[in-house]
This record gives structure tokens, C-alpha cells and sequence, in this order.
């Protein structure tokens, strides 16, 4: 599904923004198209407290599987939580990801911005003079996330061989590679590769997995934690660049803003009088898990000063984006139009 958004849209209140958000990803034929994989709502005309729907996606790739909970949380926002996966028949999720994730609203009518496609969704609101922030889907990551499938069943132990449909040429001896079912997940080092017969062999695997398993090099799912990009997000998992640990959930540390200096010295620029803007960089610094993520999708940040609210900029690469002030005066966020 390509890139779309609705925009300035207003929610009577935050229950009738689960329901117009729910309409939006899942039923609309203009929106991203999501699925909607299971829900516990008597009346989307009239939710109540703590009801919840669950958004499912395979990505523009066709090779994702994501799991998010939205739950009416609270008169004033919604939560939203991301899992491994989610079992419709129980209503319960395997390892979730995100601590009180919220999508911010109001027990009155406000405005809101919605955008997305099948890897990213992303909602702007504003209630008062303040916009709220929330993301989650993938991220752009500078390592290669293509995703492969086993072929038949692997069972646990050491020095494992796993059968894939499709050898990846990113993949190489001695790097690492995450597997994961609807089960389990965990990171292993490639020991040796068949490529006569589309086999990885491992150092060692704690889990048995199923047949059609996912094997990848990069986990590239994310959810913000809290309303400012500038706060922290949680990854579905860490990677630890020199052995076989996977952490997860994983807090990173913030969007790294440091591109904030540049851009605010270019704001305008005196050389040309033009606005800068940067894409946020995913990094953790935490020594569990520290390492370079890398890219929020479709957001960019801009300059403070001689932009406003709610103003569509141009981009040299052509596209549009919507510039909402965060809550900071170093930048303000810009997030894409179409």
C-alpha cells in the first residue's frame, strides 16, 4: 500500500479517536490497510475503558509480521503495544514491546493527523496548543533486514544447520543472524554456509523453531515510548555487535537529535536563506545494548525559527512534509505528506 495520510481531522473525543483510527488503518480504502487481527470493542460507536483492538501487518515487503495493541486507555489517550506476536485465540501476546506507549487525546474534541503505510504508522494529535507525538512499525536500518524463511522445522542444540528458501548475499561467516517463530526469538553467529543447498549453519540455537520461521540479520521493529521524539523508544529486540546476546524488550535511547545543532544554525542558512532538515538517528548508549539503529521512516526535523505550525515544506527529494512543533526549541518535527 503506498504512503497516504488524513489530515486535520478532528476526534470528539479520545474514544472516538480509537474508532476513527481503527476505521482509518483497517477499513478505509484510502487508508494504509492494515489488518485488523483481533479487537475486544462491544460498540466502536461508543467504546468503553480498556477495550482494546490489535493491528496486524506484513509490511510493504510482504515479509513482516506485526502485532500492535491499541487499548482505550484512559479519557485522555490510548495505549499501544507491540509483540512478537499475537494469539487471537487466547487474546494474549508474546513478548511485548513498548512501557505505556500513548497516542495522547482529550474527553473533548481536538485535531489529529494520521499517516502511514504497511511498514509505519504514524499519529500527530493536538489538544490545547500541544502536539503529541506516536510511532511505531519499522524503522530505516543501515544493516540489511531482508528476511528469509527456514523450510522445515529446527530443533535446538549446537552447531545447527537451518534450511532456508533464500540465502541472503549480506550473510557471511561469522556475522550474526536473528531467527524467530511465533515463539521465540534469539541472535546466533553463522558458522558455515551451503549455498548448493540453501543452508546456514550456526553456532548454536537455545530454541526449536517451526518451519517457515523468520531468519534476518536486522529485527527492524519500534515503538515510541513516550509523546516527543526526543523521548525513548523500544525495540523489539537489541542487537550486541560481538556475541550471540539479544536483548528484548530493548529501551534505546531517544532519537538522537544532535543534528539539532546544524539545523539550527540553518535556520535559515546566510549562504542561501534555506531551512535544513535532518532524520532522526536511532541509537542506544547503554552498554547492554548500545549500537546505531538507525532512521525514523517518513521524519524529518527542522528549524525552530521562521517556520510554523502546521506548514507544509518542500524537500529537494521532492516531497512534502508537516511541521509540528514537539515541546522543544531546538527543532520541530517534520513528518510526511505523500
Amino acid at each position: 500500500m503506498a504512503y497516504t495520510n488524513t489530515i486535520n481531522q478532528t476526534a470528539n473525543n479520545t474514544a472516538d479517536l480509537f474508532t476513527k483510527l481503527k476505521e482509518w488503518w483497517c477499513d478505509s480504502t484510502s487508508g494504509p490497510q492494515w489488518e485488523l487481527y483481533d479487537s475486544n470493542v462491544s460498540n466502536w460507536d461508543s467504546p468503553n475503558l480498556n477495550e482494546w483492538f490489535v493491528v496486524h501487518s506484513d509490511g510493504e515487503d510482504g515479509k513482516a509480521d506485526m502485532y500492535y495493541k491499541i487499548i482505550y486507555y484512559d479519557v485522555n489517550y490510548l495505549r499501544v503495544y507491540g509483540y512478537l506476536y499475537w494469539n487471537a485465540s487466547s487474546d494474549s501476546g508474546v513478548i511485548q514491546y513498548g512501557n505505556n506507549p500513548q497516542i495522547y487525546g482529550d474527553d473533548s474534541s481536538f485535531q489529529y493527523w494520521a499517516y502511514g503505510d504497511k511498514d509505519t504508522l504514524v499519529t500527530i494529535t493536538k489538544v490545547g496548543i500541544d502536539y503529541y507525538f506516536n510511532y511505531f512499525g519499522r524503522y530505516n536500518t543501515f544493516y540489511d533486514s531482508s528476511t528469509s524463511f527456514t523450510t522445515e522445522s529446527v530443533s535446538s542444540g549446537s552447531n545447527v544447520w537451518i534450511p532456508v528458501d533464500y540465502i541472503q548475499p549480506s550473510w557471511e561467516v561469522n556475522k550474526y543472524i536473528f531467527i524467530n517463530d511465533h515463539s521465540h526469538l534469539e541472535k546466533t553467529q553463522i558458522i558455515d554456509i551451503d549455498n548448493v543447498n540453501n543452508k546456514i549453519q550456526v553456532s548454536s540455537l537455545n530454541y526449536n523453531y517451526s518451519s517457515n520461521a523468520q531468519v534476518r540479520m536486522q529485527v527492524d521493529l519500534i515503538i515510541s515510548n513516550q509523546n516527543r521524539p526526543h523521548n525513548n523508544f523500544y525495540v523489539m529486540c537489541s542487537h550486541r555487535a560481538y556475541n550471540n546476546e539479544v536483548i528484548y524488550p530493548a529501551t534505546i535511547g531517544g532519537a538522537n537529535l544532535t543534528g539539532t545543532h546544524f539545523i539550527t544554525y540553518s535556520d535559515p542558512d546566510k549562504l542561501n536563506n534555506e531551512y535544513l532538515a535532518s532524520e532522526i538517528h536511532l541509537y542506544s548508549s547503554n552498554t547492554n545494548y548500545q549500537g546505531y539503529y538507525g532512521t525514523l521512516k517518513h521524519i524529518l526535523i527542522v528549524g525552530f525559527e521562521g517556520i510554523s505550525d502546521e506548514d507544509v515544506i518542500d524537500v529537494d527529494n521532492g516531497l512534502q512534509y508537516r511541521v509540528f512543533y514537539m515541546g522543544t526549541s531546538n527543532y520541530k518535527l517534520a513528518v510526511r505528506e505523500v
